[in-house]
């Protein structure tokens, strides 16, 4: 049996959900149609089984309440008007018997009902709204942080940005004064240097030049002049027996023709110097394209003075081919280690595999045979002994 309300003997069951005081305040408003300040200037008290007159002030009073009148004989919270309040003045001043104030009560379930679903709505509404208002309160702010914070990451860029710069020329300027130091210590120091060794230079000749007499420095001079004079008439006869020689030697070079190689700049057979490509198989340059033509031409060249000395073959080995070679190795290296690899990660799947495979037969063959005394790790050794083969595995664990 639930606590009711008796207001002036209009009774009137409390709902279960109401736990406050406010709520109660609520019901009674809602229920005997009266406005909150009129609930205000209503008393709530109860009678306990001691027949003591007990007021409820607060949510403590009005929890207490509940649970003495729950577990007494008379479950019932009286309602009267307070005898100070304005609201029994005006009552006693129209001379209405306060009994009748409650006459006009409509004890109408389904009103009540949508009365508390319509405030509860009201309630609902209230909290969205205020959900929501707190929704762009924090989206405005996350907004305002969001741009504050770009700020202050574009400020911060920027004066670093001018920090690096201003330590970049500061640094440049020590460097500038540093090189120019070093340079005029240089140059300090050659100085220094050129005028010990001149110093010392003219030290020594004046303590040479006092050790020697004039007239030997002039018979020493003399004498390297007639010797001078020697050497060049030596030299002149000298040149002049080889000059028909050195002629003829001339002659020969230049005349040396290369029989049956054309020269593939001008398109003429080739006198005097010829120049072999040393890759292409049949390609050659005189002397004159040689010098203009050579830079348009990828490969080396030899070069051919005695058409008696030019080669049959030549074996050339250029750095792209090293490079090809070096590049076909690490492309073999890589395909042996791909393999490799491959084929070390599909021997370990199917080995996986397998012990999966053998984990859930030897769990099958436990459990199908009731071998509960044999260890699980042996009925898998003797399924991967037997490959799979159950009868086998038997024989070989017993």
């Amino acid at each position: 049996m639930s606590i009711t309300i008796n207001f002036y003997d209009t009774i009137s069951q409390i709902p279960s959900n109401i736990k406050t005081l406010s709520k109660l305040f609520e019901f009674v408003s809602i229920k005997y149609q009266l406005i909150p300040e009129d609930v205000e200037q209503l008393e709530f008290f109860y009678i306990n089984e001691n027949k003591e007159k007990k007021f409820i002030l607060n949510n403590l009073d009005f929890s207490r309440a509940c649970f003495q009148l729950k577990n007494s004989n008379v479950k019932e919270i009286i309602v009267q008007v307070k005898e100070e309040s304005q609201l029994y003045k005006e009552i006693n001043s129209s001379k209405i018997p306060i009994e009748n104030i409650s006459k006009n009560v409509k004890d109408d379930s389904q009103v009540l009902l949508l009365q508390q679903e319509i405030m509860e709505k009201e309630k609902e509404l209230q909290l969205i709204i205020q959900k929501e208002k707190e929704q762009k309160e924090r989206e405005e702010f996350e907004r305002i942080y969001l741009e504050k914070k770009k700020a202050f990451e574009k400020l911060a860029l920027e004066e670093a940005q001018k920090n690096k710069d201003l330590f970049e020329q500061k640094l440049n300027d020590e460097r500038e004064m540093l090189k120019k130091r070093i340079e005029e210590n240089k140059a300090k120091e050659l100085e220094s240097i050129k005028d010990s060794i001149s110093n010392k230079a003219t030290n020594e000749n004046k303590q040479l030049q006092s050790k020697v007499k004039p007239s030997a420095i002039f018979d020493l001079s003399k004498e390297v002049a007639n010797l001078q004079k020697i050497i060049e008439k030596a030299i002149k006869k000298e040149v002049s027996d080889k000059k028909p020689e050195i002629k003829k030697l001339v002659r020969k070079e230049e005349g040396a023709s290369h029989k049956g190689v054309v020269c593939d700049g001008c398109k003429t057979a080739i006198n005097g110097i010829r120049y072999k490509c040393s890759v292409c198989e049949n390609f050659d340059y005189c002397d004159r394209c040689e010098e203009k033509l050579s830079e348009s031409h990828q490969h080396p060249f030899l070069k051919i003075r005695n058409p008696n000395q030019a080669p049959i073959s030549i074996k050339v080995e250029t750095k792209l081919d090293q490079l090809k070679d070096k590049t076909n190795k690490v492309l073999k290296e890589c395909e042996t280690g791909i393999k490799k690899g491959f084929n070390e990660v599909v021997n370990f799947t199917t080995n996986t595999f397998n012990n999966i495979k053998y984990d859930f037969q030897a769990k099958d063959l436990q459990s199908k045979y009731n071998l509960i005394g044999v260890e699980l790790t042996a009925i898998i050794k003797a399924l991967e002994q037997a490959a799979g083969d159950e009868d086998k595995a038997l024989s070989l664990l017993f």
